[in-house]
């Protein structure tokens, strides 16, 4: 699951914690993208790191146990990493590396035409993902 620590991105987390309430049967790895500057010009910068590998941001930090949180049981085993880079891109590269059957990311409120015209990461992970994709909304 992709997490920003935003409100939608908690919603998912509920939602996968609600797949399996006692937390068993489910392998979860959390990713956090964070974006860098420099990767807007990129065409593909895949560079998801392990945890202990990189800065990772106090509001970061706290977004990612917002999360784990969210996720109950599951938190505790969850398997966190950390991307810089285009999110869509990053949580996509993420899912092909570790063969991932489900992806679940949150959609925020936004309109239609906001992304229509903007494009959103929600629905570019939707476009270019290896395998099924829930999408949760804010609750």
């Amino acid at each position: 699951m992709a997490t920003d620590g935003s409100p939608s991105a908690l919603a998912a987390a509920r939602f996968v914690a609600s797949l399996s309430p006692d937390g068993h049967g489910l392998d979860l790895d959390v990713i956090y993208v964070m974006p860098h500057p420099r990767a807007y010009a990129a065409s593909r910068s895949s560079a998801a790191v392990a945890t202990a590998s990189v800065a990772v941001a106090p509001e970061v930090r706290a977004a990612v146990d917002d999360t784990l949180a969210a996720l109950g049981p599951l938190g505790a085993s969850a398997h966190v990493q950390f991307a810089t880079g285009l999110p869509a891109e990053e949580i996509v590269a993420c899912a092909r590396r570790i063969h991932a059957d489900l992806i679940v990311v949150g959609k925020r409120g936004r309109h239609a035409a906001d992304d229509l015209l903007l494009g959103s990461v929600c629905q570019q992970v939707l476009l270019t993902a290896p395998c099924a994709v829930a999408v949760a909304g804010q609750v």
